[in-house]
C-alpha cells in the first residue's frame, strides 16, 4: 500500500518507489506510474 502523508496539489505526478528494508538498504526502483490529483467534489446545497 501507498500512503502520501503531505497534502499534494491538483495536477498530474509521476513517481516511482522504492523499497527500504529494516537496516536500511534501498531497492531498485519501480516502474514510473502516473497519479492525477483532482480538487474536491463540490456538494449540492
Amino acid at each position: 500500500a501507498l500512503h502520501i502523508t503531505t497534502p499534494l496539489a491538483v495536477g498530474k505526478y509521476y513517481l516511482a518507489i522504492r523499497g527500504v528494508d529494516e537496516v536500511g538498504h534501498v531497492g531498485h526502483a519501480s516502474r514510473v506510474f502516473g497519479l492525477q490529483v483532482f480538487p474536491p467534489k463540490k456538494h449540492g446545497g
